[in-house]
């Protein structure tokens, strides 16, 4: 990797994260208000909400210390995530976003994701442009 030239640096964006992960807990809750309106009652639909809120922010706090501890790094001819694995950029097939993310899937099956960017449409376009100018060198 010493020859290698670090093209970018992608790590997770707090505001992003946070307002995932409140969009996600705010469906489940949503959800859950709906089903207990027919199944619970009273107490009991106060209890589902709290034991729903309750793994929420249990499950935040797990997916803060895996997130914010890892980083991808972008160079001349691959992309590394923060414990050494990752693919050449030509072995990249596709490259999309949803919800901050940017998912790679490559050619032989293997799917990375990058997660919560703040600007995941710029991170793509910078792995294609790589990966394009990849492809150049390598014709």
């Amino acid at each position: 990797m010493s020859d290698e030239i670090k093209l970018a640096t992608f790590t997770a964006d707090k505001r992003r994260f946070f307002s995932v992960r409140i969009f996600w807990c705010l469906l489940q809750l949503a959800a859950l208000i709906v089903v207990a309106r027919f199944f619970a009652s009273g107490g009991r639909m106060w209890l589902l909400i709290g034991i729903i809120l309750a793994a929420q922010v249990f499950g935040t706090f797990i997916a803060y210390r895996r997130t914010f501890a890892r980083a991808w790094l972008l160079t001349d001819r691959r992309l590394v995530n923060s414990k050494g694995h990752g693919l050449g950029l030509g072995e990249i097939a596709q490259i999309h976003t949803f919800l901050g993310d940017v998912h790679i899937k490559s050619h032989n099956g293997p799917k990375f994701r990058i997660e919560h960017l703040a600007d995941p449409e710029e991170a793509s376009a910078q792995i294609q442009a790589a990966k394009t100018a990849r492809a150049a060198v390598a014709a």
